[in-house]
């Protein structure tokens, strides 16, 4: 989807103003969520009953129906003879070590698309900084999702594109001052084996998530010029990326840097548990063994 960010005339998204918790109506436009499109369900098939007799027809035929049935099915038993007793022992069994690995992978893979935007960029993201802090960032909106060629750089859409890159999802949060701004990015890779490929074709300190900025919050004029901190992590079938700087433009001071890589690796820190935990496939809610 490249669909650019939705907006006004200024071409920001509309969202909740910070510093006060946005309310679901306020909230920008979400990325095509976790639910599948409305109406998008299977084809149902329609009733259907045997085929009518015909009028005057003789009750002969029907009776010559029934055996020929019943013979078939007989027929059918003896034939599966001994077969019968590995097919119930198969379909009773539990789920085999390499079954439940496969159900786990396909469940993390599929998150993007099933869980909701706010779920996928919860409100507030809370993390640890370097000097032991606890804090939180707090989001100020949702992007539309994006194509990997708008919603990244162009050398980094690149190498992800060579890998097959899907989809990027993208919000903005701004720390506990609402002084920094921080865009974080989830690009959607095929397997994990090629996210991780992909990670290794750019260079995550100086490019990466393009930044979105919300009208009505102090992000508003937070753009990819006012990025000053750069970061990618790879996370199964996933790459969080962040890219963070100064809310107001203010260049960044020598004290202020390890406050911005806090915050970035936060923020994907945050994604990472979103996304790819939950523990044993078997006890996660979306999988029955």
């Amino acid at each position: 989807m490249p669909p650019s960010e939705r907006g006004s005339g200024d071409g920001l998204p509309e969202t909740t103003p910070l510093p006060s918790e946005p309310t679901e109506s306020q909230q920008t436009a979400q990325p095509e969520t976790a639910a599948l499109p409305s109406g998008f369900v299977a084809d149902q098939p329609t009733g259907q009953s045997g085929p009518a007799a015909l009028a005057g027809e003789s009750p002969r035929p029907r009776r010559s129906r029934r055996v020929m049935l019943a013979a078939l099915a007989v027929a059918g038993l003896a034939a599966l003879g001994g077969g019968a007793a590995g097919l119930y022992a198969e379909m009773s069994r539990g789920p085999t070590l390499a079954e439940v690995t496969a159900a786990g992978r396909a469940e993390v893979a599929t998150r993007w698309e099933r869980l909701p935007a706010g779920r996928i960029f919860p409100a507030s993201i809370r993390y640890v900084t370097t000097d032991g802090l606890i804090t939180a960032a707090r989001r100020a909106g949702i992007a539309p999702a994006a194509s990997c060629a708008a919603g990244l750089d162009t050398a980094v859409a690149r190498a992800l594109g060579r890998q097959g890159c899907v989809r990027v999802l993208r919000s903005t949060y701004v720390d506990s001052s609402a002084s920094l701004a921080g865009t974080v990015g989830v690009a959607v890779m095929p397997s994990t084996a090629r996210a991780a490929q992909a990670l290794a074709g750019f260079r995550a300190t100086s490019a990466g998530v393009r930044a979105v900025g919300f009208r009505g919050t102090v992000t508003h004029l937070f753009t990819d010029s006012l990025r000053q901190e750069f970061g990618a992590v790879a996370a199964g079938p996933y790459i969080m990326f962040y890219a963070v700087g100064h809310a107001s433009g203010l260049g960044v001071a020598p004290a202020d840097s390890q406050a911005l890589a806090d915050f970035g690796t936060g923020l994907t820190t945050g994604e990472i548990s979103v996304l790819t935990n939950g523990g044993p496939p078997c006890k996660r809610k979306d999988i029955g063994c």
